[in-house]
């Protein structure tokens, strides 16, 4: 779906990708966010800014 601002987002996920266990995200393994991560692809599209451009990033740069 895209918005009239032509922002959208995409969430692809591996088939089989393994759950937490016990289902509780918060106590997971180093395993089980490796598998988690590894196995999903997420993509965005944010609205321009008022000066015309795309930022390709709306996360604060880490240093």
């Amino acid at each position: 779906m895209i918005d009239n601002d032509g922002r959208y987002t995409l969430q692809i996920y591996q088939h089989g990708r393994p759950h937490f266990s016990g289902g509780d995200k918060k106590n997971g393994t180093a395993q089980e966010f490796r598998a988690a991560v590894g196995g999903s692809s997420t993509h965005y599209r944010v609205a321009a800014r008022p000066d015309g451009h795309v930022p390709l990033s709306v996360w604060p740069r880490v240093r």
